[in-house]
């Protein structure tokens, strides 16, 4: 994905689940890359963890109700 990504440089770069078979250190290492090659894309990211929140200026968390 990031040879990809940074030899287009995206102006929108949409993420669903792209982290979550990765490790935390992986994971970290990889938005820390891309936020640095790519500082005016904006990324949207779909993730079931948390661990992305520290990379992202805004966060949309949707939850769905528990049933019984």
């Amino acid at each position: 994905m990031c040879p990809l990504v940074l030899g287009f440089a995206p102006d929108i770069l949409f993420m669903d689940e792209a982290t979550s078979a990765l490790d935390n250190d992986t994971e970290a290492h990889l938005m820390t890359l891309l936020t640095e090659r790519l500082p005016h894309c904006t990324i949207v990211s779909v993730a079931h963890r948390t661990t992305l929140d520290a990379f992202h200026d805004r966060h949309l968390n949707l939850s769905v109700p528990q049933v019984g």
